[in-house]
């Protein structure tokens, strides 16, 4: 699951309303990330800073774009041999709201939302490698 969530790039391929993500710049655990979120010809590029304990955690800070503050914090815990335990906080204002309600973000249930998106992400790759293997 970790992995899914540090795969910012990825992002595109399965997170309704990404357009396009790159990491712009990388410097150990930091990482400048750009991305270009939208629907239809609506489009916004956010710039933000992630910070990766690798296993553990990922907070990201919004430093341009949309969102007058931006922050983002997934953690992560082992429940097992093969289960894991994420929690997500988000808290985003300004621009945020108008940008939510067009990618579906803003509304009760929200970060449950995407942390089931992203475990449907993580068991599909999980469910392909061991089809393959």
């Amino acid at each position: 699951m970790f992995a899914v969530v540090a795969d910012v790039e990825r992002y595109p391929e399965f997170v309704p309303g990404w357009v396009d993500a790159r990491v712009r710049h990388r410097d150990g655990d930091r990482l400048i990330v750009e991305q270009v979120v939208g629907r239809g010809p609506l489009r916004w590029v956010l710039v933000s800073e992630a910070r990766i304990r690798p296993c553990e955690t990922i907070r990201i800070v919004g430093l341009s774009g949309p969102f007058r503050h931006l922050e983002v914090a997934w953690r992560f815990g082992a429940d097992g041999p093969s289960q894991c335990t994420v929690g997500l906080e988000l808290t985003a204002d300004g621009l945020a709201s108008v940008v939510g309600r067009v990618l579906g973000a803003v509304k009760p249930g929200a970060a449950e939302n995407l942390v089931d998106l992203f475990a449907r992400r993580a068991r599909a790759i999980h469910d392909a490698g061991g089809a393959t293997n």
